[in-house]
């Protein structure tokens, strides 16, 4: 084998991996591309989720009509707890029954 041979040869198989080196660093970045699109889907969909649950809660009219009233509470100055009256002292329950 010939000098000129042996340097085509070096040259080509240069060139080879040079090719293949360029195509492994285009497929990383077109990769690295593809994941931050499917990080960005990901987000997206999570964001369309709580909107959906927040629009599905919103449409419930007794989730509405709790929500009004904790409103209230809060315009009124009143502590959040339960939205029904304490029993009084008086009542027919607590009485000792006739005889």
């Amino acid at each position: 084998m010939t000098l000129g041979r042996i340097f085509a040869l070096l040259a080509g198989a240069f060139v080879v991996m040079l090719l293949v080196v360029m195509l492994r660093t285009e497929t990383t970045r077109e990769n690295r591309k593809l994941a931050q699109l499917d990080r960005e889907e990901q987000e997206l969909l999570t964001r369309i989720q709580a909107v959906r649950v927040e629009l599905a809660r919103w449409r419930s009219p007794t989730l509405i009509q709790d929500e009004l009233r904790k409103l209230r509470r809060a315009a009124l100055g009143l502590p959040e707890g339960p939205t029904t009256r304490p029993a009084r002292e008086g009542s027919k329950s607590s009485k000792k029954p006739r005889r």
